[in-house]
């Protein structure tokens, strides 16, 4: 047993991972009554650790458990998790003191809100690589309107087709699914290329993004025709999966190039393949997927065509990514700790049980 300097009750160290107790601050101590327990649910760095470390401060405990079983979370006041799809779903049935769980992901997709207590807060870190994967999504609309990855095979393969025209993006219309972090930061790149911006979200009164048409849902079949590029950068959840099914594709100019950032079943899979054999002047340009492989292999039969072009996921993966989400994680248990309300709140109706 381990006992908190402030002579509050004692906490169980276990034997498998990592237990650091602090003194509580007076603040934090008269707003919970209690010394108040972190854990968190994935192999930390050291240098990850000292990050919550300092979130925490002195106001918590913070534990370590990446491999927590039944039982675990018993006395856990807040978890801060990387993957859940690594995490015994056993592990959420006995957390009588569990407040919050902090979702190191943008997304709450994979969030298993139905074993969790109705009186448990979800809150995922949303703004971390928003501008990474924005550049990623802008890298994609620019490989597919210059063509870039056929004329480099045709390069390779000794051709030299300068007669092929290509296509800017300057000056077009570029419609933004999406008005998120991530959303807003494509429009600032589409705003450098002086596209016309059309941002749409579920309540297009909440778009404030200066120079952008806000659209809501009702309009979004007439947005679609007037788009060249359609960037999707909303979450997935029961309102919108599989919202790019065969009217939204039939609303779309034949030359348009739709560019997805977000989740691959935002997309109808059959829908978008008839399409990409109906058109072959339309382009999807994608770094998200309809299934993951578990090992290297990946197989999608959409590839063999000429005008879809993918990457594997990787629009996040800048140089410092995971230092950013765990920063990001870190504001939002300090906020929780000192009482506050820290943005990023999920609402478990929003969402299925699973992905």
């Amino acid at each position: 047993m381990v006992n908190s300097p402030s002579g509050n009750k004692p906490y169980r160290a276990y034997s498998d991972h990592t237990l650091l107790v602090v003194r509580m601050s007076h603040t934090t101590q008269a707003h919970w009554g209690y010394l108040m327990r972190v854990t968190i649910l994935f192999e930390a760095t050291p240098a990850e650790r000292r990050l919550l470390e300092a979130a925490v401060g002195v106001h918590a405990s913070l534990a370590v458990l990446p491999a927590p079983a039944a039982g675990d979370l018993r006395e856990v006041d807040v978890a801060i998790a990387h993957s859940f799809a690594d995490l015994d779903p056993t592990i959420w049935a006995d957390t009588p003191r569990l407040r919050a769980v902090v979702s190191m992901a943008a997304g709450a997709e994979h969030i298993p809100f139905a074993n969790l207590r109705k009186a448990t807060a979800v809150y995922s870190t949303h703004g971390p690589n928003a501008d990474s994967v924005a550049e990623h999504a802008f890298l994609l609309a620019l490989a597919a309107a210059r063509r870039l990855v056929w004329f480099d095979a045709r390069l390779r393969a000794g051709h030299f087709d300068q007669e092929v025209g290509v296509r800017t993006l300057h000056g077009k219309t570029a419609l933004i699914v999406g008005a998120g972090t991530i959303g807003r930061a494509i429009a600032r790149l589409a705003r450098a290329w002086r596209m016309h911006v059309i941002m749409a979200r579920r309540h297009a009164g909440d778009i404030s993004e200066a120079d952008a048409t806000a659209v809501g849902p009702h309009a979004l079949a007439h947005a679609y025709g007037a788009a060249d590029v359609v960037f999707l950068a909303a979450p997935l959840n029961r309102a919108n999966r599989g919202m790019i099914d065969a009217a939204a594709l039939a609303s779309m100019k034949d030359d348009a190039i739709l560019v997805n950032v977000a989740r691959g079943k935002l997309v109808d899979h059959e829908a978008l393949a008839a399409h990409l054999a109906a058109k072959p002047t339309f382009h999807y340009a994608t770094d998200v997927w309809w299934r993951y492989p578990r090992g290297d292999t990946f197989e999608e039969l959409l590839l063999a065509r000429d005008n879809i072009i993918g990457t594997p996921h990787t629009s996040a993966l800048a140089p410092g990514w995971r230092e950013e989400m765990v920063q990001a994680a870190a504001k939002t248990v300090a906020a929780l700790l000192s009482g506050e309300t820290p943005p990023g709140r999920e609402d478990p109706a929003s969402y299925q049980h699973r992905a």
